[in-house]
């Protein structure tokens, strides 16, 4: 399947609520829910909207600390995909991190735009969580 296929939310009159993104991705709510919860118990100053952007024609989730982008979430079928981008002087401390291995491959090949080098989990199980805060973690200490 092509990620278009796979995006959901496109239409710009359907303001995203729980409702509508529990109806697309099912019990994987609970999972962007933990992450959520863990997110603002944890940091002071986080937050987060839906807001549609007409360039990639889909509501996006943008979570910031305070005026720092943390990372961009989407719907996709059953799952959430959230990204998050680090500039290369911080390559290393993503390299060193404690996500998986193969999201480290992912990013250390990844050729990026610009200066800048995206992380992607699929959220589909708690490991995907713990990686998700653990990355959080990582870009809220960040400059």
């Amino acid at each position: 399947m092509t990620e278009n296929a796979e995006r959901k939310m496109t239409d710009p009159s359907v303001v995203p609520d729980d409702a509508i993104i529990k109806s697309l991705v099912g019990d994987k709510f609970a999972l962007w829910d933990s992450v959520l919860t863990d997110a603002m118990a944890t940091y002071s100053g986080i937050a987060g909207e839906w807001r549609y952007y007409n360039d990639g024609k889909q509501w996006l989730f943008k979570m910031v600390l305070k005026k720092k982008t943390i990372f961009w979430a989407s719907v996709l079928n059953d799952s959430f995909r959230v990204t998050f981008y680090f500039g290369g002087k911080y390559e290393d401390q993503v390299i060193n991190s404690g996500i998986p291995s193969g999201l480290k491959k992912d990013f250390a090949e990844h050729k990026g735009f610009g200066k800048i080098k995206p992380v992607t989990v699929t959220l589909t199980e708690q490991a995907d969580v713990n990686t998700v805060l653990e990355l959080i973690g990582l870009k809220s200490k960040l400059k």
